[in-house]
């Protein structure tokens, strides 16, 4: 039996909890191409246009409570800053770092698609399997390891690794 949590995980996973929308990508994409003037543009796409950090700001905040941890808890694993943390999870840091949100995301345990909706949100370019340092992070996910775990398997090939040397130590 279904129940409302499922429907609302099943959303979490396609990135479609915080915007429901009207026109599919592509129709405003080519609506974009073919517009003379913006402000007539955004007249009729008003309603589909998004604020990123808003995005950023309420999914960064229901995977913090989905995961049950804090600013806090991300600073003393990750090496991030409580005040960067912080300004991600209030709305007041445009354009998060990627590798930041990675951390958090492989810290947290989250899933694949949690963490591309997570960089989509923020602006950034989703994990791509194609690439050899995403594709590291994208088994780290899909096995939970851990930042140790991960940041060795990124140093051993010569990639740069998601916290901060002396985090690792202070980890293991």
């Amino acid at each position: 039996m279904r129940t409302p949590e499922d429907d609302y995980e099943k959303e979490l996973h396609v990135g479609n909890l915080f915007f429901k929308h009207k026109y599919a990508s592509i129709d405003i994409k080519r609506a974009i191409e073919n517009m003379d003037d913006f402000e007539d543009f955004e007249k009729f796409y008003t309603e589909e246009l998004i604020d990123g950090n808003v995005l950023l700001k309420d999914y960064f905040g229901m995977l913090l409570k989905k995961y049950k941890t804090n600013a806090r808890e991300l600073y003393e694993n990750t090496g991030y800053s409580e005040d960067y943390i912080r300004k991600i999870k209030n709305g007041g840091r445009d354009n998060p770092e990627r590798d930041c949100l990675l951390a958090i995301c492989v810290y947290l345990r989250a899933t694949v698609e949690e963490t591309q909706v997570l960089l989509r949100y923020a602006g950034e370019q989703p994990l791509y399997a194609r690439r050899k340092r995403d594709a590291i992070i994208w088994y780290a996910l899909k096995k939970k390891e851990g930042l140790v775990a991960l940041d060795i398997h990124l140093d051993k090939y010569g990639y740069k690794m998601l916290t901060k040397p002396e985090k690792i130590e202070k980890q293991d």
